[in-house]
């Protein structure tokens, strides 16, 4: 709830809140839909973002995998990315993320807010790792069995993988 109040009035500045509709791929109850199963679980697609024009005859819709931590790790200043699921021998999302925009951020519960968030443009992500232009690290999670990837924000803005951030 909190990104629709700070981030995306900011992502789509010439918008007003209520241009703006969210479609998510997780219900209130935490279940899936069908269309979220597919969406989500095999696209990484958390949200769909849809932007009313005045001119056009329907939204426009963009896709969206959403990440927000907490603002004690703010000094990471990284981008993180499962890679793969060591327990079922399977890709994780870098090797599945279909989401046009990958929205990263640290949040601070306590002033309601966000101290840094950026959006990547995720396709320009996977290329510039695909060709070797953009530097990262490898982490393993033993709690989840998953390995995950890191971004640093410098090496993401030096290969032009960010359009949109914000610093409190």
């Amino acid at each position: 709830m909190a990104a629709r109040l700070h981030v995306y009035p900011n992502l789509f500045p010439c918008h007003t809140v209520s241009d703006i509709a969210y479609v998510s791929m997780v219900s209130g109850d935490g279940q899936r839909p069908t269309k979220g199963r597919i969406l989500d679980g095999e696209m990484g697609i958390d949200r769909l973002v849809r932007i009313t024009c005045q001119d056009l005859s329907a939204p426009l819709e963009f896709t969206v995998q959403e990440r927000f931590r907490r603002v004690q790790y703010a000094t990471w200043n990284d981008l993180t990315v499962t890679e793969w699921n060591h327990m079922t021998n399977r890709p994780s999302e870098l090797h599945k993320i279909n989401a046009g925009i990958f929205i990263y951020g640290y949040f601070d519960p306590e002033l309601d807010n966000f101290a840094h968030w950026v959006a990547a443009d995720t396709m320009r992500l996977i290329y510039a790792v695909s060709i070797g232009r953009l530097k990262y690290k490898r982490f393993g999670n033993q709690r989840t069995g998953q390995t995950f990837v890191s971004f640093t924000f410098d090496d993401l803005r030096q290969s032009e993988v960010i359009f949109k951030e914000m610093l409190q």
